[in-house]
């Protein structure tokens, strides 16, 4: 990260998100990726446009080589993987301009029942975050980006025993099933996935790569590391903060090295 105006400004980016959960910290770092849209524009953005941008993001501010570390899920050994952001970015996705595309919406008939689905928002996760349950989030989600009719309906498990009104669809296990594969077809660079193999025992699978929870995790090891700086000179030297972050990078390794000798 060479640029000293981008390291003041992610600085506060991530001083700001520290806190705050993962749909939110999502939100923090594409501020940073498109910082002249407000708030409601971002949180509108399908979570696959949101991803798109933040892998661009991680290419500007970090490289476009990734490296990470996953664990084989029979074996529980630990590997080493490597790709880049170009890999995971769907080219659709990477060639045209990013748009609001949560109007966007693909008709499906389901159990008998035609629906209207569109792709699911970060406006969406953050509706659902503090429910109690995974199917809790996933029948809410549902209402959401599911209609039919132009209104949209509760959706109930197969075994559901609960009081139906007249607004609730019931949809079979398979029903269930086919609307979630043509939510992630409708957004396939919300779902990121890596095949790996474990070179101890053999096993294959497909591993799932957040770049939310990546990218933050990059931006707080670095933040961490500049803090370090910051202070060692400062005691050393006596300067404020301001006057170090505003030295290249190049300089102040320079005047680290000079404490080190």
């Amino acid at each position: 990260m060479d640029s000293e105006t981008t390291a003041t400004i992610v600085l506060a980016a991530w001083e700001r998100a520290y806190g705050l959960g993962p749909v939110e910290r999502g939100l923090a770092l594409l501020s940073l990726a498109r910082p002249h849209e407000s708030l409601n524009e971002l949180t509108q953005l399908t979570i696959g446009s949101r991803d798109a941008e933040l892998l661009r993001l991680r290419q500007r501010l970090f490289g476009n080589e990734i490296h990470s570390l996953d664990t084989c899920p029979e074996c529980g050994e630990k590997l080493e993987v490597s790709f880049t952001a170009t890999d995971v970015l769907i080219p659709q996705q990477q060639s045209q301009e990013v748009s609001n595309a949560s109007h966007e919406s693909s008709r499906l008939k389901v159990d008998g029942a035609d629906l209207t689905l569109r792709a699911i928002t970060t406006a969406d996760l953050l509706s659902v975050q503090r429910l109690a349950s995974p199917q809790a989030c996933r029948d809410m989600l549902l209402q959401r980006c599911v209609t039919t009719g132009g209104h949209s309906h509760e959706f109930v498990d197969p075994l559901g025993t609960s009081n139906l009104s007249v607004s609730q669809i019931r949809l079979s296990d398979a029903g269930l099933q086919t609307v979630n594969e043509k939510l992630t077809q409708m957004d396939p660079q919300a779902d990121i996935r890596i095949a790996m193999d474990c070179t101890r025992c053999n096993h294959h699978w497909s591993s799932r790569f957040d770049i939310v929870s990546f990218l933050w995790a990059e931006i707080d090891a670095w933040a961490q590391r500049l803090l370090a700086e910051v202070h060692s000179l400062a005691f050393a030297y006596g300067w404020s903060e301001h006057d170090i972050l505003t030295m290249s990078s190049w300089r102040r390794h320079l005047y680290l090295g000079m404490l080190r000798r």
